[in-house]
């Protein structure tokens, strides 16, 4: 899970990924929140992820996020979906 902001404040996005035990993807996300922090965009992208558990029926989480800087390479997927979802319109 990663959020963005286009700025800070920005434009903000979420992003993240959900998978199984055996790190097959169970879901992919990213959507456009509108107006924020970063902090806002990282927290809200773990009330989503969390959210889309507890949809799904999953119980056992580990949730891997960045809220303080960490290279794109370390997390590209959630990176990209965020930033997708920062680019969208409201």
């Amino acid at each position: 899970m990663d959020g963005s902001s286009m700025g800070n404040p920005g434009y903000c996005g979420i992003g993240g990924v959900i998978r199984d035990a055996s790190s097959g993807m169970v879901q992919a996300y990213a959507s456009h929140i509108g107006f924020g922090s970063n902090n806002k965009a990282e927290l809200m992208a773990l009330l989503h992820g969390l959210r889309s558990c507890k949809s799904l029926n999953i119980s056992n989480v580990i949730v891997e996020m960045d809220s303080m800087h960490v290279f794109r390479e370390g997390n590209r997927v959630a990176d990209w979906l965020s930033k997708v979802g920062a680019s969208g319109s409201d």
